[in-house]
Protein backbone atom coordinates (compact mmCIF):
# COMPACT_ATOMS: atom_id res chain seq x y z
CA UNK A 1 0.00 0.00 0.00
CA UNK A 2 0.90 3.94 0.01
CA UNK A 3 2.20 3.30 3.54
CA UNK A 4 5.16 1.16 2.38
CA UNK A 5 6.87 3.42 -0.29
CA UNK A 6 10.20 5.62 1.55
CA UNK A 7 8.66 8.56 -0.04
CA UNK A 8 5.69 8.32 2.54
CA UNK A 9 7.85 7.58 5.12
CA UNK A 10 8.45 4.13 5.23
CA UNK A 11 11.14 3.76 8.02
CA UNK A 12 13.11 -0.06 6.17
CA UNK A 13 11.69 -0.39 2.59
CA UNK A 14 13.75 0.89 0.13
CA UNK A 15 11.91 2.18 -3.28
CA UNK A 16 14.13 4.81 -4.62
CA UNK A 17 12.63 4.34 -8.37
CA UNK A 18 9.15 5.44 -7.04
CA UNK A 19 10.55 8.09 -4.34
CA UNK A 20 11.77 9.65 -7.59
CA UNK A 21 8.78 9.39 -9.42
CA UNK A 22 7.10 11.14 -6.36
CA UNK A 23 9.61 14.24 -6.88
CA UNK A 24 9.22 14.57 -10.60
CA UNK A 25 5.55 14.02 -10.68
CA UNK A 26 2.59 14.31 -8.24
CA UNK A 27 1.92 12.91 -5.09
CA UNK A 28 -1.03 12.04 -3.50
CA UNK A 29 -1.57 12.72 0.26
CA UNK A 30 -5.17 11.88 0.56
CA UNK A 31 -7.11 8.69 -1.13
CA UNK A 32 -9.49 5.64 -0.47
CA UNK A 33 -8.73 2.53 -0.84
CA UNK A 34 -12.06 0.48 -2.05
CA UNK A 35 -11.06 -2.69 -0.27
CA UNK A 36 -8.70 -4.37 1.72
CA UNK A 37 -8.30 -7.13 -0.91
CA UNK A 38 -6.93 -6.31 -4.58
CA UNK A 39 -9.41 -6.96 -6.72
CA UNK A 40 -12.36 -4.92 -5.17
CA UNK A 41 -9.83 -2.01 -5.07
CA UNK A 42 -8.97 -2.42 -8.73
CA UNK A 43 -12.60 -2.23 -9.56
CA UNK A 44 -13.20 0.81 -7.37
CA UNK A 45 -10.35 2.61 -9.21
CA UNK A 46 -11.71 1.76 -12.78
CA UNK A 47 -15.56 2.35 -12.17
CA UNK A 48 -15.04 5.11 -9.46
CA UNK A 49 -17.64 2.87 -7.49
CA UNK A 50 -17.74 1.19 -3.59
CA UNK A 51 -17.12 -2.70 -4.58
CA UNK A 52 -20.74 -3.48 -3.48
CA UNK A 53 -22.76 -1.29 -6.03
CA UNK A 54 -20.77 -3.86 -8.43
CA UNK A 55 -20.85 -6.65 -6.35
CA UNK A 56 -17.51 -7.41 -6.53
CA UNK A 57 -16.74 -7.66 -2.22
CA UNK A 58 -14.42 -10.31 -2.61
CA UNK A 59 -11.67 -12.68 -4.37
CA UNK A 60 -12.65 -15.34 -7.01
CA UNK A 61 -11.22 -17.81 -5.12
CA UNK A 62 -13.56 -17.48 -2.11
CA UNK A 63 -15.99 -19.42 -4.50
CA UNK A 64 -14.07 -22.27 -4.57
CA UNK A 65 -13.92 -22.48 -0.61
CA UNK A 66 -15.65 -24.39 1.42
CA UNK A 67 -18.10 -21.90 4.01
CA UNK A 68 -19.36 -24.28 5.78
CA UNK A 69 -17.40 -24.01 8.55
CA UNK A 70 -17.08 -20.77 8.38
CA UNK A 71 -18.83 -18.44 11.13
CA UNK A 72 -19.53 -15.70 8.80
CA UNK A 73 -20.01 -16.05 5.11
CA UNK A 74 -18.86 -14.43 2.27
CA UNK A 75 -21.57 -12.49 0.33
CA UNK A 76 -22.45 -13.37 -2.91
CA UNK A 77 -19.81 -11.25 -5.63
CA UNK A 78 -19.62 -11.47 -9.25
CA UNK A 79 -16.50 -13.06 -10.72
CA UNK A 80 -17.12 -10.30 -14.41
CA UNK A 81 -18.07 -6.71 -14.13
CA UNK A 82 -21.09 -4.87 -16.38
CA UNK A 83 -19.51 -3.93 -19.56
CA UNK A 84 -22.49 -1.10 -19.86
CA UNK A 85 -21.42 0.33 -16.95
CA UNK A 86 -19.14 3.74 -16.95
CA UNK A 87 -15.44 2.98 -16.48
CA UNK A 88 -12.10 5.08 -16.41
CA UNK A 89 -11.30 2.92 -19.10
CA UNK A 90 -14.05 3.67 -21.82
CA UNK A 91 -13.75 7.47 -20.41
CA UNK A 92 -10.39 7.90 -21.46
CA UNK A 93 -10.58 5.97 -24.74
CA UNK A 94 -12.73 8.38 -25.65
CA UNK A 95 -11.08 10.70 -25.33
CA UNK A 96 -8.30 9.93 -27.51
CA UNK A 97 -6.13 7.83 -25.11
CA UNK A 98 -4.82 4.26 -25.63
CA UNK A 99 -5.35 2.30 -22.77
CA UNK A 100 -3.70 -0.98 -21.81
CA UNK A 101 -3.90 -3.02 -18.45
CA UNK A 102 -0.86 -5.22 -17.16
CA UNK A 103 -0.96 -7.76 -14.90
CA UNK A 104 -3.40 -9.02 -12.23
CA UNK A 105 -6.99 -8.46 -12.62
CA UNK A 106 -8.89 -11.25 -10.49
CA UNK A 107 -12.39 -10.65 -12.14
CA UNK A 108 -12.10 -13.82 -14.56
CA UNK A 109 -9.97 -12.63 -17.38
CA UNK A 110 -12.28 -11.01 -19.57
CA UNK A 111 -11.45 -7.59 -19.82
CA UNK A 112 -12.17 -7.08 -23.11
CA UNK A 113 -15.98 -7.39 -22.44
CA UNK A 114 -15.72 -3.49 -21.69
CA UNK A 115 -12.78 -2.50 -23.60
CA UNK A 116 -9.85 -3.35 -21.95
CA UNK A 117 -6.46 -4.82 -23.82
CA UNK A 118 -5.52 -7.27 -21.13
CA UNK A 119 -2.39 -9.34 -20.89
CA UNK A 120 -2.23 -11.00 -17.70
CA UNK A 121 1.11 -12.82 -18.14
CA UNK A 122 4.12 -13.52 -14.73
CA UNK A 123 5.44 -10.22 -13.09
CA UNK A 124 8.52 -10.72 -15.33
CA UNK A 125 6.63 -10.83 -18.86
CA UNK A 126 4.59 -8.22 -17.17
CA UNK A 127 7.63 -5.76 -16.98
CA UNK A 128 8.77 -6.86 -20.28
CA UNK A 129 5.61 -6.23 -21.86
CA UNK A 130 5.72 -2.86 -20.30
CA UNK A 131 8.78 -1.72 -21.78
CA UNK A 132 8.02 -2.51 -24.92
CA UNK A 133 4.79 -0.86 -24.97
CA UNK A 134 5.90 2.07 -23.68
CA UNK A 135 8.38 1.99 -26.58
CA UNK A 136 6.09 1.47 -28.99
CA UNK A 137 3.79 3.48 -27.92
CA UNK A 138 3.40 6.92 -30.00
CA UNK A 139 3.46 10.87 -28.69
CA UNK A 140 0.32 9.79 -28.01
CA UNK A 141 -2.13 10.29 -24.55
CA UNK A 142 -2.01 6.62 -23.24
CA UNK A 143 -3.22 5.10 -19.72
CA UNK A 144 -1.76 2.03 -18.64
CA UNK A 145 -2.94 0.07 -15.68
CA UNK A 146 0.51 -2.37 -14.44
CA UNK A 147 -1.09 -4.94 -11.45
CA UNK A 148 1.65 -6.99 -10.60
CA UNK A 149 1.16 -10.26 -8.02
CA UNK A 150 4.67 -10.24 -6.43
CA UNK A 151 2.75 -8.30 -3.44
CA UNK A 152 0.03 -11.22 -2.74
CA UNK A 153 0.44 -14.31 -1.19
CA UNK A 154 2.63 -16.21 -1.19
CA UNK A 155 5.07 -13.96 -1.26
CA UNK A 156 7.70 -15.32 -3.60
CA UNK A 157 10.87 -12.69 -3.35
CA UNK A 158 14.11 -13.18 -5.26
CA UNK A 159 16.61 -14.87 -2.91
CA UNK A 160 19.41 -12.38 -3.27
CA UNK A 161 16.86 -9.51 -2.06
CA UNK A 162 15.14 -11.74 0.94
CA UNK A 163 18.41 -12.45 2.23
CA UNK A 164 19.06 -8.75 2.17
CA UNK A 165 16.23 -7.86 4.37
CA UNK A 166 16.84 -10.98 6.10
CA UNK A 167 19.85 -9.45 7.73
CA UNK A 168 18.75 -5.70 7.68
CA UNK A 169 15.49 -6.55 9.60
CA UNK A 170 16.65 -9.37 11.81
CA UNK A 171 15.10 -8.38 14.87
CA UNK A 172 13.05 -5.81 13.77
CA UNK A 173 9.23 -6.11 13.41
CA UNK A 174 9.06 -6.04 9.77
CA UNK A 175 8.75 -9.03 7.24
CA UNK A 176 12.08 -9.40 5.31
CA UNK A 177 9.68 -11.69 2.93
CA UNK A 178 7.50 -8.33 1.94
CA UNK A 179 9.81 -5.81 1.79
CA UNK A 180 11.90 -7.47 -0.96
CA UNK A 181 8.81 -7.93 -3.10
CA UNK A 182 8.23 -3.91 -2.62
CA UNK A 183 11.72 -3.58 -3.74
CA UNK A 184 11.43 -5.61 -6.39
CA UNK A 185 8.45 -3.60 -7.33
CA UNK A 186 10.25 -0.40 -7.47
CA UNK A 187 13.37 -1.93 -9.36
CA UNK A 188 10.74 -3.36 -12.17
CA UNK A 189 9.20 0.47 -11.74
CA UNK A 190 12.60 2.34 -12.41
Amino acid sequence: GWADLACYGHPVHETPNIDQLAIDGMRFIQAYAGSTTCTPTRVAAIFGLYPARLNTTGQPSYLRDDQSERALLHPPFETTVPHDKPNLITDLEQAGYDCYLLGKWGLTEKAKLFGIRHYPGKDKVIIEETVRYLKATPETPFFLHVNFAWPHIPLKPYPEIQAKYEKKLKGTKFNPDYAAIVEQIDTATG
